[in-house]
């Protein structure tokens, strides 16, 4: 039975315990182990004893560290690295900073993709979930709006489906001051059951089963109960759209939607509710007003899309129009590869990602470009060091080490000093960038992954000056160390400044073409004036019905230049599109148009031309919803020059176009013109109009202001809400803002560290060649003759990188433009500015040092020489 012990733990015993232990082990250890195999089984045992030796040696009895021979001897490498850094302070600053700051600006970095890549991972079932969308085959358009039939039919074809549903829905909720909730959704009673969220009150399970059930977030609790209770309670919630009053009962209470969650909510509602308000359109295939997700098990997400085609010909018939078309997308592809899907509120981008991933990757190789740079340059001041330690008899193999030691040493230190400047700065860049960055994302193995790479890039960093300093010769060999020069290894220094210069160029470039992309969308002429237009939104239906009044009152104040009414804010969403067709369209192949609704001084309040035909006239009456004005490309799209008197077919009723107006911006400038039908609604209808548009003298703009609040007050017991148009829109390209800032801040890093190389290589030819630097001097050589001297090798360096750091700049910043409908056209006039920047910071770094180097007497260089 002995021979059931492990020999490894006996061998371990052996070796680290006493002559008086090994008896022991005869005794009790052994009888210990009998005993577990007839209680526990041998491997149990077995791990039992392996458990009991580990914790029983005697650890004096381990060897001695000392008495293992090493050829590098550690501790003394320590010593020598820290007092070398101490002696030559400036050098070891300047060397510090560029690897401090490269390695900050790579840990920012790698914490937002680190953030972005864990976008919806609270979300447990997050792998087997999928978001459907409507898909057009013909046009490869894609939309996150579906309508309720969609995920019903996939339901009934697919029963190993869960799916839940969820549509937004503007609710008023409380009873004497009632509050705007416009985060609320309808949603299916399995909500709960696809999506992750933390429960403070209720059961998951069965909180929206029942009509008239109702969950909120603790932030809404809060500002409705303050402290109180809420579960239980009774709520009465307005719908806006559907004009109806319920009384529903609060059955859950949630933690508020983690930040890094696209599922949003303040408060969720039965969608039994919503099937009973909207009775009629749930049942309409064009009605797509919900958020379908399914989850799929055992991954049989394929059998599913193939079998969509026939789904779409059962229900809508053999020749279906392609715009109820579905797809789907996997949940993970959710936040960041939806660029292309108009309306949807959470939009990262895998483009950005990668993009800010290579600036990290270049960032990073420049770093340890510099800090090779000047380690080599600093080799020089070190050229004795080593030819005495070589005649002392260190090997090759113990230079080496001690430089990689000094590098490794130097990297952990800079590592842990950019770790703590990130740490520092996270609040001050969350603020400055608009993110949301936390190390809490970060597990501890990744830890410990970044501790062995900077411990991989001090031995890569390290490697080249250490290689060069081993092949330094002992002394009193025929070259001895004074004569002996690192000039072979120039090649590689130039090569490595010059990838500094690509890098700071494309850079430089990309930043400059990015921040003017931002301001031409910002200023860009959007067909309509945008300027001292102020937007309010009108929630409430009773109110629409005195619109009409609240315009003329409002038209009334001094300060007030026109008042319109519209069914879109803008920038506008465009949520409702309708069928479109004419005489000699194809019927196969339906087109769409978006549905605004407004009133007769829409036009002249935004200063829109018409193009062909009249404005709506005064009074319904005469200009019904069945009377049509249509921008002009709408008219592009039916194809005919002349439209105005022709009927057309919109939502399956016939329309006269009365009046075509020339091409407006309604949306943001990412997506094109699209093709826009206006109407007049009256009161109560979807989109009859809900906004009001106001032109204003900004003089006494606040004075104004609350003249305008006093008279909403008289109408409308909401709070007064407003915002400027132009701002609006500018605000739309936030995204752009902050990628363009992001992009800046990190070309500024670069030139900062490109500019610590070009020190680094200066100051190494200023070295080398101290000694004809004195004698040109002595001779009388001027200033520009010694920047020939000193800037000869540079400047060829800087036209090589130029060379190719234009086509790689040009190649990155269209392939980036062409993601925007609209956007600048790059030109030399972008790029020089680029080149002379680069330029004028390596002039001024080769002045410096010349400067410098001209305070020196040349009598003490030749004398030391």
């Amino acid at each position: 039975m002995q021979d059931q012990i492990p020999k490894w733990a006996m061998w371990f015993i052996e070796k680290t315990c006493s002559p008086q232990f090994l008896d022991e082990l005869q005794g009790d250890l052994l009888e210990l182990f009998y005993r577990d195999i007839d209680e526990i089984g041998i491997r149990a045992a077995k791990r039992r004893f392996i458990w009991k030796a580990l914790l029983s040696p005697r650890w004096y009895r381990l060897p001695q560290l000392g008495q293992f021979q090493f050829h590098i001897m550690y501790k003394s490498h320590f010593k020598v690295a820290f007092r070398h850094a101490l002696k030559h302070k400036s050098a070891t600053t300047v060397q510090a900073l560029g690897l401090i700051l490269g390695l900050a600006a790579v840990f920012f970095i790698s914490l937002f993709i680190k953030n972005e890549l864990t976008f919806d991972h609270m979300h447990e079932n997050r792998d087997s979930l999928y978001r459907v969308l409507r898909f057009d085959p013909t046009t490869g358009e894609r939309s996150q709006g579906t309508s309720s039939l969609h995920g019903a039919k996939l339901l009934e074809t697919y029963p190993f489906l869960s799916m839940a549903r969820f549509g937004n829905d503007p609710v008023k909720m409380g009873g004497v001051k009632p509050r705007l909730v416009e985060d609320f959704f309808w949603a299916d009673s399995n909500f709960f059951d696809l999506f992750t969220f933390q429960f403070i009150h209720g059961n998951p399970a069965s909180c929206l089963r029942e009509v008239n059930s109702l969950v909120i977030t603790a932030q809404l609790s809060r500002q409705l109960f303050g402290t109180e209770d809420a579960l239980g309670r009774m709520m009465p919630v307005k719908v806006y759209d559907g004009d109806q009053e319920f009384l529903m009962k609060i059955t859950g209470i949630v933690q508020d939607p983690p930040k890094h969650s696209h599922i949003q909510f303040e408060a969720l509602g039965a969608m039994a509710n919503a099937e009973i308000l909207y009775k009629s359109l749930v049942k309409q295939w064009g009605f797509s007003w919900v958020r379908t997700y399914i989850q799929v098990p055992d991954d049989r997400i394929g059998e599913v899309e193939a079998g969509i085609p026939n789904l779409i010909r059962k229900y809508l018939g053999e020749s279906p129009s392609p715009r109820f078309g579905i797809t789907f997308q996997p949940f993970s592809d959710v936040y960041l590869h939806s660029q292309d899907i108009p309306r949807n509120t959470f939009r990262g981008s895998i483009r950005n990602i990668q993009i800010f991933g290579a600036i990290g990757f270049l960032i990073l190789i420049i770093s340890l470009m510099n800090y090779v740079n000047l380690a080599t340059a600093r080799a020089i001041t070190r050229v004795k060091e080593i030819g005495i330690r070589k005649t002392l008899g260190s090997r090759k193999a113990g230079i080496v080490g001690q430089f990689i030691i000094e590098s490794i040493l130097f990297s952990l230190v800079s590592g842990l000093v950019a770790l703590f400047l990130v740490f520092m700065g996270i609040p001050r860049l969350n603020a400055l960038f608009d993110l949301d960055l936390s190390f809490s994302v970060i597990p501890w193995t990744d830890w410990v992954i970044l501790f062995l790479l900077l411990v991989f890039l001090g031995v890569v960093a390290g490697l080249l000056p250490s290689l060069v300093m081993a092949r330094i010769p002992v002394l009193g060999d025929a070259k001895s160390p004074i004569q002996f020069k690192i000039s072979e290894w120039s090649m590689t220094r130039k090569f490595f400044v010059g990838v500094q210069y690509v890098v700071t160029m494309v850079l430089l470039v990309s930043t400059f073409v990015i921040y003017k992309q931002y301001i031409y969308l910002k200023h860009f002429d959007l067909g309509f004036d945008a300027s001292q237009l102020l937007h309010v939104a009108v929630d409430d239906r009773v109110l629409q019905e005195k619109l009409t009044v609240l315009k003329e009152r409002m038209i009334q104040l001094s300060g007030v230049v026109g008042v319109t009414a519209t069914g879109e804010d803008l920038p506008s969403k465009l949520n409702n599109s309708w069928d479109l067709e004419w005489n000699g369209s194809d019927v196969r192949e339906p087109k769409v148009i978006d549905i605004i609704g407004v009133d007769q001084e829409y036009f002249d309040v935004l200063g829109i031309d018409f193009k062909a035909g009249r404005n709506f006239n005064q009074g319904f009456e005469v200009d019904s919803a069945r009377s049509v004005i249509l921008n002009s490309q709408a008219q592009s799209l039916i194809g005919q020059e002349t439209l105005v008197g022709q009927q057309i077919t919109i939502g399956g009723a016939d329309r006269k176009v009365i009046g075509v107006v020339e091409n407006h911006h309604n949306t943001t400038l990412h997506s094109q013109i699209s093709p826009l039908a206006y109407f007049i609604f009256p009161p109560g209808h979807r989109v009859s109009p809900d906004n009001l548009l106001i032109k204003i003298e900004t003089g006494k703009l606040t004075t104004l202001l609350h003249q305008m609040e006093a008279v909403w007050g008289e109408f409308s017991s909401d709070p007064f809400r407003y915002n400027f148009v132009d701002e609006a829109f500018a605000t739309a390209y936030s995204v752009e803002q902050r990628f363009s800032a992001l992009i800046g801040f990190f070309t500024i890093i670069a030139i900062v560290i490109s500019m610590v190389g070009l020190f680094g290589l200066v100051s190494f030819i200023v070295q080398l060649k101290r000694k004809e630097i004195s004698i040109r001097r002595i001779l009388g050589a001027t200033q520009l003759n010694l920047i020939r001297l000193l800037g000869h090798d540079f400047f060829v360096v800087f036209l090589i990188a130029l060379v190719f750091a234009i086509p790689i700049a040009l190649h990155f910043i269209n392939s980036w433009l062409t993601s925007y409908a609209y956007h600048i056209q790059v030109t030399g006039f972008i790029i020089i500015p680029a080149v002379l920047l680069s330029l004028s910071i390596s002039v001024l770094v080769i002045l410096y040092h010349l400067q410098r180097t001209s305070r020196m007497n040349p009598s003490d260089v030749l004398s030391s020489e």
